[in-house]
């Protein structure tokens, strides 16, 4: 008797879990992770930590490297002068006051 109690309760333990669970018609799936709540508090946390850094503070961060090493440069590069002027075109869409040096024997050139 004691038996089939346990199980009851265990059986409605399960049920009111599953009410409490939302289905997503189109893939079957749970709407929120199961920890959604501990996340949600953890999120609330950090954003109220005033240690952190924001994107704009990252970006004029002195910390970060000023130039750009691009690898693998195909060897016509070095000795067409015009293929250098489209290459730094399209860097200088990026910044009109980049500078380039070429690297011919690491096929390497520095922006």
């Amino acid at each position: 008797m004691e038996k089939k109690h346990g199980s009851d309760v265990v059986e409605d333990e399960e049920l009111e879990e599953s009410e409490n669970i939302i289905i997503n018609e189109v893939d079957g799936l749970p709407n929120l992770h199961p920890n959604y709540q501990q996340l949600e508090l953890e999120f609330d946390i950090e954003k109220s930590r005033s240690d952190t850094r924001s994107i704009e503070d990252l970006v004029r961060d002195e910390d970060l490297p000023t130039s750009v090493i691009v690898t693998n440069v195909d060897p016509r590069v070095f000795k067409s002068d015009e293929l250098k002027h489209e290459i730094q075109d399209l860097f200088k869409q990026f910044g009109k006051d980049a500078t380039f040096q070429y690297f011919r024997s690491f096929r390497r050139m520095r922006v």
